[in-house]
Formats: structure tokens, sequence, C-alpha cells
């Protein structure tokens, strides 16, 4: 079992610490196959510890569950779907801080 922050972008932070993974993500998605994100028992725990900030993610993006998943005829590919929205949301914004840092480093 996973041990999780209180805080799911604590918990990003700590687990996306890697640029170039972070950029993998945030370019072909969590769908390729993300340590972490791959089995159901590791997406229902995330999914379970941070179900309201992931439901707050799709909210401000105007993102519905009906929107990510439009068919689902089960709440496993409702709870996945939602969980690689939210980490590939956190990884392009993890990207755009990281490029700035580098544009203004440069």
């Amino acid at each position: 079992m996973t041990t999780f922050c209180r805080d799911m972008h604590d918990y990003l932070c700590m687990r996306f610490d890697d640029p170039a993974e972070i950029k993998d993500v945030a370019t072909y998605g969590v769908s390729v196959g993300v340590s972490g994100f791959i089995y159901y028992t590791e997406i229902n725990e995330f999914f379970d510890a941070y179900e309201e900030q992931i439901e707050s993610i799709m909210d401000m993006a105007g993102i519905t569950y009906q929107d990510l998943v439009p068919n689902a005829d089960n709440i496993q590919a409702l709870k996945c779907s939602a969980v690689w929205f939210a980490v590939e949301d956190y990884c392009q914004m993890a990207l755009n801080v990281l490029e700035n840092e580098a544009a203004l480093a440069a």
C-alpha cells in the first residue's frame, strides 16, 4: 500500500522528480505506462486518497467524468481517466515551470 501525502500536489512533487519523466508525461500522457499509475490497485488507491482534489482540478478545467469517458460502463474507467487527467495536468504545469526557469536562467 502506498503512503500518500495529505495534499495531492505535494505527493506528485515528490513522485515526479525527474524532468525527463515530467516532459514525457506532459507530452505523451500517463496511458503510455507511468510507474505508480499502471495497475488498477494503484489507480484506485490514488483516486480514493485524492478524489476531492482530482474533482477540483477537473472542475477548474471545465471537465466532467462524461467528458473523460463518454461511454463509460464501469466506475474503473472513470477513476482511471480522472487520475490520469490529474497527473497529466500536474506534469504539464510542472513542465511549464521548468521551461520558464530554464528561460530565465539563459
